[in-house]
């Protein structure tokens, strides 16, 4: 970690960035550190694009800079949450490839093709939020109650809101840490479940009507060609959902690419699980965690289906089941 606050401490103008589509843990370890560098009196950036509904939601229910500040030259580039360079947002990427910036990557993806001068995995963090607290804890940074929020709101949403990774002792001692206020919990769990309006409740009441199950493999999947503008949402609150099903230990859902023949598919798992996710996606070129983790894919949907029904069964076989 000394390398990464040495780099930190040097830099002027940093730029801060997450994975395309964010979700709530990017979101958070992206805003949480942009407070606690802003408090180190660091020109800070975000690369984001604040339209996608993830900032959307963040913003209604907590303090959100939208500071840019024109910077078109930065010191350093820090990559949190993104498992592979793909995932990086695309403008910097190319900022990257142009400019060859000090680049630090954290991340609690398994090491997949993360990239940097620094490159920080910590596969048994809850969250890549839990590491941006940890780093700022060793160094003696100080974390105000908007940082740690945001930090809170990555640890609780990247456990599944508990539901599909445990939290142990020593994460739970963090985040009672970052409670700052009695709502904060209340206010995260809002943000995380809350609908925009019934019509949005009712299409998801719709999309649930789409999934099938496989009993012998313990698998509820769904697939939709459905546009929808908030199909992404949709059916990640569904696998989410579906974790729940007592029996089930998988969960996917197919969603197609507007204006293309791919399709995207999110992968859960139940804390019954024994299956490596994050394998499984690897396979269709994607990557993520155990019990978590996503991949685009030009195949039809029936062979996807199909491919994953044949690794599950494999992968079911040779892994005894959780007692």
């Amino acid at each position: 970690m000394l390398s990464i606050k040495d780099r930190i401490i040097r830099a002027k103008h940093i730029l801060i960035a997450g994975h395309a589509g964010p979700d709530f843990d990017s979101a958070g370890s992206c805003l949480g550190l942009y407070e606690i560098l802003k408090g180190l009196g660091k020109e800070v950036s975000l690369g984001t694009f604040f339209r996608e509904e993830i900032w959307q939601r963040v913003s209604e229910t907590a303090p959100v800079t939208r500071d840019f500040n024109g910077k078109r030259s930065f010191d350093l580039v820090i990559l949190l949450d993104y498992g592979k360079m793909q995932h990086v947002v695309q403008y910097v990427r190319n900022y990257i490839d142009s400019h060859d910036p000090c680049v630090i990557t954290i991340d609690n993806h398994p090491y997949q093709d993360q990239q940097g001068d620094v490159v920080w995995v910590e596969e048994g963090s809850a969250a890549t939020a839990e590491m941006v607290y940890d780093l700022a804890r060793f160094h003696h940074w100080f974390i105000g109650d908007t940082a740690a929020f945001f930090l809170l709101l990555g640890i609780i949403a990247e456990s599944g809101a508990l539901g599909f990774y445990p939290i142990g002792k020593k994460t739970l001692h963090k985040v009672m840490r970052l409670v700052r206020h009695d709502d904060d919990l209340m206010r995260i769990a809002y943000m995380i479940r809350g609908w925009d309006g019934p019509d949005d409740m009712f299409q998801y009441g719709a999309f649930l009507k789409t999934m099938r199950t496989d009993k012998n493999l313990k698998l509820i999947y769904g697939v939709s060609r459905v546009q929808h503008p908030k199909i992404s949402e949709i059916a990640v609150r569904a696998v989410h959902e579906a974790m729940f099903v007592k029996g089930y230990t998988i969960m996917f859902f197919l969603r197609s690419v507007p204006g293309s023949s791919e399709w995207y598919c999110s992968l859960r798992g139940s804390k019954d699980n024994t299956v490596d996710l994050n394998l499984l996606a690897a396979r269709f070129g994607g990557g993520g965690h155990f019990n978590s983790a996503g991949f685009k894919s030009s195949e039809s949907s029936a062979t996807i289906i199909n491919k994953m029904k044949v690794f599950i069964r494999v992968c079911q076989k040779r892994t005894p089941e959780k007692s």
